[in-house]
C-alpha cells in the first residue's frame, strides 16, 4: 500500500509539471513508438533472476522550454516478458519460468545539442518508476532513473522520425515474489526473493513525431 501511494504521488507529480510546461511552451508534440528492450539479471543469495529481452511500446508528450531544452513525460511498457529463475540448489528452490509486465513512466529533460529546424540531436536524462508486474506474484515499483541519445528528424513543420537509446535503471531492485499456480505435493511452491541489487535494462525506439 506504501509503495503503491508513492508511485501514485510520483505520476501525478509527473503529469502536472507536464501539463505546466505545455501551457508555456510554443511547441507540443506526441511521439508513440516502438522499440526493443534489453533487459539484465539480478543476482540473489537464492539464486539468478533473468529477465528476457523483449519488444517495448511507448508514448511521449513533450513541450518546448526553449530552441534548446524540451520537458517530456513518457511511459514505455513491455507486454508479456519472459522471467526465468534459475536455483543455485543451496536453498532447496526449485527453477521458475513465467512472465513479467515492464512499465516506466519518467519525467525527462531533452537537451538539444543544436537548435536546428529540422534534425535535432539530444541528450536524454529523467527520472521516475519503473514498475514490474509478475504473473501470479506481486506487482513491485521502484524510483529509476534514466539517461539516452537520440535525434529528431522533422519531415515537415507536423511530422518527424525520433531515433532513441536509452539507458534504464531502477536504483533499487530491492526483491520479487514468484506464486506459480502449479503446485507440487501439495505445498506452495512460492518463492520470495530479497535482496538489494541494481538491476539495469537498455531500449533502442523509434517513433513518428506529430507536432500540436
Amino acid at each position: 500500500m506504501k509503495n503503491n501511494l508513492i508511485f501514485t504521488i510520483i505520476i501525478i507529480a509527473m503529469m502536472t509539471a507536464s501539463v505546466r510546461a505545455q501551457s508555456d511552451a510554443t511547441n507540443f508534440e506526441v511521439t508513440p513508438s516502438v522499440g526493443y528492450m534489453f533487459n539484465g539479471a539480478a543476482q540473489f543469495a537464492e539464486g539468478v533472476v533473468d529477465f528476457e529481452n523483449s519488444v517495448s511500446f511507448g508514448i511521449a508528450a513533450s513541450a518546448r522550454l526553449n530552441v534548446f531544452a524540451d520537458l517530456e513525460f513518457d511511459y514505455t511498457w513491455a507486454a508479456q516478458t519472459g522471467l526465468e529463475f534459475e536455483s543455485n540448489g543451496l536453498f532447496g528452490n526449485a527453477d521458475i519460468s513465467t512472465t513479467v509486465n515492464i512499465h516506466h513512466l519518467t519525467l525527462n529533460l531533452n537537451n538539444y545539442l543544436r537548435p536546428s529546424k529540422q534534425f535535432r540531436p539530444f541528450i536524454n536524462i529523467g527520472a521516475g518508476a519503473a514498475i514490474y508486474a509478475v504473473d501470479g506474484g506481486e506487482t513491485r515499483g521502484y524510483f529509476a532513473l534514466t539517461t539516452g541519445l537520440g535525434g529528431k528528424f522533422y519531415i515537415n513543420e507536423k511530422i518527424g522520425i525520433r531515433l532513441q537509446g536509452r539507458l534504464l535503471a531502477p536504483l533499487y531492485y530491492e526483491g520479487a515474489d514468484y506464486y506459480p499456480s502449479i503446485e507440487t505435493g501439495g505445498t506452495d511452491p512460492g518463492l520470495t526473493l530479497n535482496a538489494t541489487v541494481a538491476l539495469m535494462e537498455f531500449d533502442l525506439r523509434t517513433g513518428i513525431i506529430i507536432r500540436l
